[in-house]
């Protein structure tokens, strides 16, 4: 157990540089796994609760056998060095580094990549509320806006009104492909969240959080199957904006249905319903 553990954490570490997902986060990726990673955090501290358990256990029953921990430790030991081994030749090696400087089409061709990757970071078009971004799969638009108390469903199912308003965004999703499912993939509780708003001078409108397991009511979940053709709506909670905001950009992240890339919306304060100047 103590191999294995060592092992598979060791070669996790030595796969923090190769996930994308999570480059920014050195804690999330320590514990990411298949699942996600909070999934991953919470079966990193159960498997070393388990190994932490298993070793004591081992440790007072050689104790009271042999009456010393030497063989123990030396075994012990033994394990750890087994497991950084395992963990040096399993886990995922570093692609090779090729030495470009003496082929004359390096410049050339550091130049004809750049272009794509230009092109990744240019900053999205700005959508006009009510109007959709169009995806490869699906659409998305900004259909609502509104200051109110809103109703939220806490982790058992029950359902009440938030104590003070909130901006309230609902958007609607279609998904426009012909034989796929749609659907929502929760935010992680490691990484940035899929939508951030910001107003006219650059102040984060920050989002509005119930409580572990509370959504608002009309928030997607990742139960819920969208099928072709059909749409959905989503609710996605903020912070009033301070007073005299001109308009809000939100920016969401496509990852949220399972696309690359980023789509931005703007939002005049014309259109926030009950929204005080």
């Amino acid at each position: 157990m103590a191999v294995f553990w060592m092992g598979s954490l060791i070669w996790k570490v030595g796969s923090i540089l190769d996930s994308a997902n999570v480059k920014d986060n050195p804690f999330a990726a320590l514990f990411a796994t298949q699942i996600t990673p909070g999934a991953g955090l919470y079966l990193g501290l159960i498997g070393g609760m388990a190994v932490a358990i298993g070793l004591a256990f081992v440790a007072v029953r050689h104790f009271f056998v042999a009456g010393n921990l030497k063989l123990f430790y030396a075994s012990q030991g033994c394990s750890c060095v087994l497991g950084i081994v395992l963990a040096v030749f399993v886990g995922p090696e570093a692609p090779p580094k090729s030495d470009d400087s003496a082929d004359p089409s390096t410049a050339e061709n550091v130049a004809v990549q750049s272009a794509p990757m230009a092109k990744e970071r240019e900053v999205p078009d700005i959508i006009d509320f009510g109007q959709p971004f169009v995806a490869p799969e699906f659409q998305i638009s900004l259909v609502e806006a509104r200051v109110d108390r809103p109703e939220v469903k806490d982790l058992f199912g029950d359902v009440g009104r938030g104590k003070s308003p909130d901006l309230i965004l609902v958007f609607r999703v279609r998904n426009t492909h012909e034989r796929k499912i749609l659907r929502y993939r929760e935010e992680n509780m490691f990484l940035p969240g899929h939508f951030q708003l910001r107003d006219d001078v650059d102040n984060v409108i920050r989002g509005v959080s119930y409580g572990t397991g509370s959504k608002p009511v009309g928030a997607l979940t990742g139960k819920e199957d969208i099928l072709p053709g059909k749409e959905a709506t989503h609710v996605e909670l903020f912070s009033v904006p301070p007073p005299k905001t001109r308009h809000l950009i939100l920016t969401m992240d496509l990852s949220a249905f399972g696309a690359d890339g980023k789509a931005r919306f703007r939002i005049p304060v014309e259109k926030i319903q009950n929204f005080t100047r």
